[in-house]
Protein backbone atom coordinates (compact mmCIF):
# COMPACT_ATOMS: atom_id res chain seq x y z
CA UNK A 1 0.00 0.00 0.00
CA UNK A 2 1.49 3.52 -0.68
CA UNK A 3 1.32 6.04 1.51
CA UNK A 4 -1.09 9.06 1.12
CA UNK A 5 -0.58 12.66 1.03
CA UNK A 6 -0.14 14.19 4.46
CA UNK A 7 1.27 11.30 5.84
CA UNK A 8 4.23 12.62 6.68
CA UNK A 9 4.81 13.69 2.72
CA UNK A 10 4.07 17.30 1.50
CA UNK A 11 1.89 17.31 -1.59
CA UNK A 12 4.69 18.11 -3.83
CA UNK A 13 7.01 15.35 -2.29
CA UNK A 14 4.23 12.70 -2.67
CA UNK A 15 3.66 13.13 -6.21
CA UNK A 16 7.63 12.61 -6.82
CA UNK A 17 7.74 9.81 -4.45
CA UNK A 18 4.65 8.42 -7.44
CA UNK A 19 6.95 9.09 -10.12
CA UNK A 20 9.90 7.09 -7.93
CA UNK A 21 7.23 4.09 -7.67
CA UNK A 22 6.04 4.27 -11.22
CA UNK A 23 9.11 3.86 -12.18
CA UNK A 24 10.43 0.93 -10.28
CA UNK A 25 7.38 -0.90 -11.46
CA UNK A 26 8.37 -4.39 -13.27
CA UNK A 27 8.32 -4.59 -17.03
CA UNK A 28 5.11 -6.81 -17.50
CA UNK A 29 1.63 -6.11 -18.32
CA UNK A 30 0.66 -5.45 -14.73
CA UNK A 31 3.48 -3.43 -13.94
CA UNK A 32 2.92 -1.15 -16.99
CA UNK A 33 -0.81 -0.89 -16.09
CA UNK A 34 0.32 0.15 -12.63
CA UNK A 35 2.98 2.49 -13.46
CA UNK A 36 0.42 4.13 -15.93
CA UNK A 37 -2.20 5.04 -12.85
CA UNK A 38 0.33 6.54 -11.00
CA UNK A 39 1.81 8.87 -13.24
CA UNK A 40 -1.91 9.67 -13.83
CA UNK A 41 -2.11 10.33 -10.10
CA UNK A 42 0.43 12.10 -9.77
CA UNK A 43 -0.07 14.31 -12.74
CA UNK A 44 -3.96 15.06 -11.67
CA UNK A 45 -2.46 15.45 -8.38
CA UNK A 46 -0.31 18.53 -9.77
CA UNK A 47 -2.87 19.62 -12.07
CA UNK A 48 -5.03 19.90 -9.00
CA UNK A 49 -2.25 21.90 -6.49
CA UNK A 50 -1.49 24.25 -9.14
CA UNK A 51 -5.41 25.12 -9.84
CA UNK A 52 -6.32 25.59 -6.01
CA UNK A 53 -2.62 28.06 -5.67
CA UNK A 54 -3.32 30.17 -8.07
CA UNK A 55 -7.09 30.36 -6.72
CA UNK A 56 -6.09 30.26 -3.61
CA UNK A 57 -3.74 33.11 -3.94
CA UNK A 58 -5.88 35.19 -6.54
CA UNK A 59 -7.74 35.06 -2.70
CA UNK A 60 -5.26 37.44 -0.37
CA UNK A 61 -7.77 38.89 1.86
CA UNK A 62 -5.24 41.74 3.28
CA UNK A 63 -2.31 43.55 1.96
CA UNK A 64 1.58 42.14 3.05
CA UNK A 65 2.00 42.83 6.09
CA UNK A 66 5.90 44.73 6.53
CA UNK A 67 7.52 41.79 8.08
CA UNK A 68 6.89 37.50 7.58
CA UNK A 69 4.26 36.84 10.38
CA UNK A 70 5.88 33.19 11.43
CA UNK A 71 9.14 34.95 11.62
CA UNK A 72 8.00 37.50 14.34
CA UNK A 73 6.23 34.19 15.84
CA UNK A 74 9.90 32.95 16.09
CA UNK A 75 11.68 36.01 17.19
CA UNK A 76 8.90 36.32 19.94
CA UNK A 77 9.19 32.95 21.01
CA UNK A 78 13.41 33.82 21.19
CA UNK A 79 13.27 36.80 23.11
CA UNK A 80 11.17 34.99 25.89
CA UNK A 81 13.19 31.73 25.63
CA UNK A 82 16.51 34.53 26.35
CA UNK A 83 14.95 36.99 28.48
CA UNK A 84 16.17 40.11 26.50
CA UNK A 85 14.12 43.23 25.62
CA UNK A 86 15.46 43.21 22.13
CA UNK A 87 16.11 40.92 19.51
CA UNK A 88 17.43 41.42 16.11
CA UNK A 89 16.04 38.26 13.61
CA UNK A 90 18.62 37.44 10.69
CA UNK A 91 19.47 40.91 10.08
CA UNK A 92 15.82 40.91 8.70
CA UNK A 93 14.09 43.21 11.73
CA UNK A 94 14.18 44.15 15.21
CA UNK A 95 11.83 43.03 17.65
CA UNK A 96 11.45 44.58 21.48
CA UNK A 97 9.47 42.37 23.79
CA UNK A 98 6.66 45.79 23.76
CA UNK A 99 6.19 43.93 20.19
CA UNK A 100 7.61 46.82 18.03
CA UNK A 101 8.85 45.74 14.91
CA UNK A 102 11.32 47.13 12.82
CA UNK A 103 12.62 46.11 9.33
CA UNK A 104 15.93 46.05 9.05
CA UNK A 105 16.45 44.70 5.22
CA UNK A 106 13.08 44.19 3.60
CA UNK A 107 12.20 40.88 2.29
CA UNK A 108 9.63 40.13 -0.31
CA UNK A 109 6.78 38.61 0.83
CA UNK A 110 4.35 35.77 -0.65
CA UNK A 111 0.80 34.43 -0.71
CA UNK A 112 0.43 31.10 1.16
CA UNK A 113 -2.79 29.57 0.50
CA UNK A 114 -3.95 26.02 1.98
CA UNK A 115 -2.90 23.21 -1.41
CA UNK A 116 -6.09 21.58 -2.82
CA UNK A 117 -8.19 24.57 -1.21
CA UNK A 118 -8.92 27.97 -2.44
CA UNK A 119 -7.97 28.95 1.70
CA UNK A 120 -5.74 32.23 1.65
CA UNK A 121 -3.38 31.45 4.39
CA UNK A 122 -1.47 34.37 5.00
CA UNK A 123 1.98 36.60 3.56
CA UNK A 124 4.72 34.65 4.21
CA UNK A 125 8.57 35.11 3.65
CA UNK A 126 10.55 33.17 0.81
CA UNK A 127 11.81 30.57 3.92
CA UNK A 128 9.13 30.24 5.51
CA UNK A 129 6.63 29.49 2.84
CA UNK A 130 9.38 26.85 1.33
CA UNK A 131 10.57 25.13 4.36
CA UNK A 132 8.42 25.21 7.39
CA UNK A 133 5.09 25.39 5.55
CA UNK A 134 5.24 21.89 3.85
CA UNK A 135 6.80 20.53 7.40
CA UNK A 136 3.86 21.56 9.03
CA UNK A 137 1.41 21.05 6.32
CA UNK A 138 3.02 16.78 6.38
CA UNK A 139 2.84 16.31 9.67
CA UNK A 140 1.25 16.36 13.19
CA UNK A 141 1.54 18.96 16.26
CA UNK A 142 3.34 16.44 17.66
CA UNK A 143 5.25 15.41 15.36
CA UNK A 144 6.73 18.79 14.00
CA UNK A 145 7.57 19.57 18.24
CA UNK A 146 9.50 16.09 17.74
CA UNK A 147 11.71 17.53 14.42
CA UNK A 148 11.98 20.84 15.91
CA UNK A 149 13.73 19.77 19.19
CA UNK A 150 15.79 17.26 16.75
CA UNK A 151 16.89 19.85 14.47
CA UNK A 152 17.62 22.57 17.85
CA UNK A 153 19.67 19.92 19.43
CA UNK A 154 21.44 19.15 15.79
CA UNK A 155 22.10 22.69 15.52
CA UNK A 156 23.65 23.08 18.89
CA UNK A 157 25.64 19.91 18.96
CA UNK A 158 29.15 21.74 17.43
CA UNK A 159 30.16 25.16 18.45
CA UNK A 160 30.15 27.82 15.86
CA UNK A 161 33.04 29.10 14.08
Amino acid sequence: MYPGPGESFSLNAWCRLLDDFAAAQKDNSAGRRRAGELKKLARVSRELRATSSNVGKGNATYPAPKVCPLCVATADELLDKYGVDELTFNDYFRLTRAGKVTVINKRKLYRDHLELSTLFRGWLCSFCNVNKIPLLDARTTAEYKLYQGRLYVNCTTFPSS
